[in-house]
């Protein structure tokens, strides 16, 4: 994983964030569409949600070490199309076995997906925003059908689970190796151990935003595709502008932005926006001090994102936490990223 020349064209992680959209509209419509059931008892409505949420979240860091292990990170990918088109065609009959099938398939996706593109886009925060960004819109659609708003189309969710499988196959397969140059080192422990308490940061400032409109669909919605463009967006900035200045930038003004996100929609969607954007450089980041497991790293990553949003479901009691919690996130971004060349050698803070 060495070099700054990319394998692979970005349209490629393009096709890959398709992929992901699929995968996520299908695994989520199925948790969604149980948990809102009107004769599941919300205790066991509850135990659903937490129960997906484990097997989607919590064994990535163990499903991407196993992958990396075995060398497995298309085969990974591969899988959990054809568990996520599984479990979208079981939704109706067997709704519980689906939730678990759908479960498993995203995370194998997430792992064999986000490890190739950590693998051919080394040093570009623009495919890691391209590949991650549609996921939201995934949560979206998943959420929208899971409801009722939308019609039923599990047989559209699995067709579109499986085709994601063709971009998968055109790719070049995953060839690890970890050159000595970048051999881990005291100061790359210390940018990951920052780069992950950055990555717990940005999901509960985003919660404490949504949590002020739960009760507002249109514009919960709105934050979903928001959250989408600023991720593609936010990449392509920092490799232009450079990674450290666009990220302290933007958590930076996402701190100051977050006490008036109660003025208005307009200072809500900003504030959500640039919270985001840190997403494809803390991606790229994590993965250029991981050379050896892509997978393992990518797990790991949404293990934290994953840990980072609970604490935001009940709001930080009051808008000050959100911004403290901000402003470390800005400040463990700009260590992190400026321990980088003592970690990396040749890295530096642009892409």
């Amino acid at each position: 994983m060495s070099g700054t020349r990319q394998s692979e064209p970005l349209a490629a992680a393009g096709l890959l964030g398709l992929g992901h959209l699929a995968v996520e509209s299908a695994t989520v419509a199925a948790v969604v569409a149980l948990a809102a059931r009107q004769d599941i008892p919300y205790a066991q409505a509850l135990a659903c949600i937490a129960g997906y949420n484990a097997l989607a979240f919590v064994t990535q860091p163990l499903l991407g070490g196993t992958v990396d292990r075995l060398r497995a990170c298309r085969g990974s990918a591969v899988l959990g199309c054809l568990l996520a088109a599984l479990g979208a065609f079981m939704l109706r009959e067997a709704p519980t076995c689906a939730v678990v099938v759908c479960a498993l398939g995203n995370a194998l996706f997430h792992v064999g997906a986000g490890a190739m593109a950590l693998h051919h886009w080394p040093r570009s925060a623009t495919a890691q925003g391209l590949f991650v960004g549609p996921g939201d819109l995934g949560v979206l659609v998943g959420l929208l059908v899971g409801r009722g708003v939308w019609p039923p189309c599990e047989r559209w969710f699995a067709i579109a689970s499986l085709a994601a499988i063709v971009p998968l196959l055109a790719m070049p397969p995953v060839r690890l190796t970890v050159p000595s140059a970048i051999s881990p080192t005291r100061w790359s422990r210390w940018s990951l151990a920052l780069l992950i308490a950055a990555v717990m940061c940005r999901p509960a400032t985003v919660g404490f935003l949504a949590a002020s409109v739960r009760t507002d669909g249109w514009l919960l919605a709105q934050l979903y595709v928001v959250a989408a463009v600023a991720k593609c967006l936010g990449g392509w900035l920092a490799d232009r502008w450079g990674w450290r200045p666009t990220m302290v930038l933007a958590a930076g003004l996402t701190a100051a932005l977050v006490p008036l996100s109660h003025a208005g929609p307009a200072a809500l969607l900003l504030a959500a926006a640039l919270a985001q954007v840190p997403t494809g450089v803390t991606l790229a980041a994590i993965g250029q001090r991981l050379p050896a497991w892509p997978a393992a790293a990518f797990g790991l990553t949404t293990l934290f994102v994953y840990i980072g949003g609970p604490p935001a479901l009940r709001p930080l009691s009051g808008a000050h936490w959100a911004v403290l919690v901000q402003a470390a996130c800005a400040i463990c971004l700009a260590l992190a990223l400026a321990l980088a060349p003592k970690a990396h050698g040749a890295e530096g803070t642009r892409s």
